[in-house]
């Protein structure tokens, strides 16, 4: 079982997967508009940050022992998740 704690950033780690891929799908399309330039400047650098913070939270996870193993869509608006959690040895 995971904690609350646990939950909540794994529900975090989700929103930060989400909208790096939501940005990405649609970094193309912002490619053809005629203010491109202000446009994917913006979300250029939004998608760094969402990035790192993807990365850090995924590490704090690791930490605490749970692993996403598979991500699955089932369909265009719904998908699963696989997650395992791992028992961490607390050193003395």
């Amino acid at each position: 079982m995971i904690s609350i704690e646990e939950r909540n950033q794994l529900h975090q780690y989700l929103i930060y997967e989400l909208a790096i891929q939501s940005l990405q799908k649609d970094h193309p399309h912002l490619e053809k508009l005629k203010m491109k330039n202000i446009y994917l400047v913006f979300v250029d650098t939004l998608l760094k940050e969402l990035k790192d913070d993807y990365y850090k939270s995924k590490h704090l996870l690791k930490r605490r022992g749970v692993q996403v193993i598979r991500w699955h869509r089932t369909s265009e608006y719904g998908c699963y998740l696989m997650m395992l959690k791992l028992s961490v040895q607390k050193s003395r």
